[in-house]
């Protein structure tokens, strides 16, 4: 992690229109299957359940007149975020969403174990909300939900559907979520499929296995998930957001050099439309580059390895974290991907 030490602004995404209500959705879905994979529960575990030390797990709202505030952890209790690149150590709360008494989720954030605030979530209340219920999803011992609190006062706006995911850290906090999302990659794969090693390329998995192109000229590099094209009806691995018990879809990519240094890094929507990608410059003195990939339902695999081309270019912690790519600008509020 030494090498990446230039900082570039991560985005925030704030995403308007139906699409992005679908990725709440799917993502929900997403959290509940890891959830039930990590512990043996397959329901989200009750407010002050005396298990798991949930005092601290266990989301609370505060409502505000029209603004609902959610924190995780009760009686002064709060959540630890633990930024260990070890996968055995990495410990924080990677979700926290909030739906109303007709269980549409109105509001959600994804969070990062390199930020440096305490978790939360923040919201205007829409029309036609009587009640609400928050979820907090903690990376190791699943999701919590809070009791239902009822709201007395509401805006006249509808259900905005923006999925905050800020990162609002230190630079050298940013950097480190490289090496954190990769670490969690590792954790997952350990505990859902039993080994810390990624799988690699065989006869039954090319639609989910990460290729490499580089681009010499431009000392650019761009990974792709499946070797086929949908042209081709090749393995192309699908993004598939609903019905939600059939959330399936690329959750993150990720890319290490000769050193194991990880030089590039996205987390992807399950309402994206898009082939899974990610396209960077590539860091002098890479060596070579190896390409990861991680699918919510079949786990961890990586590329064979490939020589780096040379370039100039200083190493940087450009993250990538988008919501779906419409096919028009009005399609989705004005949805972007931005860096």
């Amino acid at each position: 992690m030494s090498k990446l030490l230039q900082t570039v602004t991560i985005a925030c995404l704030l995403a308007s229109g139906t699409c992005s209500c679908e990725l709440f959705a799917a993502r929900r879905a997403d959290l509940l299957l890891h959830h039930q994979r990590a512990t043996p529960a397959t329901v989200p575990f009750e407010p002050l359940a005396k298990d798991l030390h949930s005092e601290r797990h266990t989301p609370s709202i505060e409502i505000l007149g029209t603004t609902v505030i959610v924190t995780v952890g009760v009686a002064g209790k709060v959540h630890p975020t633990v930024a260990g690149r070890d996968r055995n150590s990495l410990h924080y709360i990677q979700n926290i969403f909030v739906v109303d008494q007709d269980d549409r989720v109105l509001a959600m954030t994804e969070l990062s174990p390199a930020g440096e605030e305490e978790p939360s979530l923040s919201f205007l209340v829409p029309e036609g909300t009587s009640s609400v219920k928050a979820y907090a999803s903690c990376n190791t011992h699943g999701l919590f939900e809070s009791a239902e609190v009822f709201v007395d006062e509401t805006t006249d706006s509808p259900i905005r559907c923006a999925l905050a995911a800020c990162l609002e850290a230190s630079d050298d906090a940013k950097c480190d979520r490289f090496e954190l999302l990769a670490a969690e990659c590792l954790r997952l794969q350990t505990l859902e499929h039993g080994t810390a090693e990624p799988f690699e390329l065989d006869a039954m998995n090319k639609a989910h296995v990460p290729y490499i192109t580089i681009n010499k000229e431009k000392g650019e590099a761009t990974v792709t998930v499946g070797s086929g094209t949908v042209a081709e009806r090749g393995p192309v691995h699908p993004t598939v957001s609903n019905p939600p018990e059939k959330v399936h879809y690329i959750r993150a990519l990720y890319v290490a050099d000769g050193s194991g240094s990880v030089v590039a890094a996205s987390l992807l929507s399950p309402a994206g439309t898009e082939r899974p990608s990610l396209s960077f410059r590539v860091p002098k003195g890479a060596g070579e580059l190896t390409a990861f990939s991680f699918c919510n339902r079949h786990g961890l695999f990586k590329s064979a390895p490939v020589a780096a081309p040379a370039t100039v270019y200083s190493p940087s912690c450009e993250f990538t974290q988008c919501g779906r790519p419409p096919a028009a600008a009005s399609d989705c509020g004005g949805d972007t991907c931005e860096l």
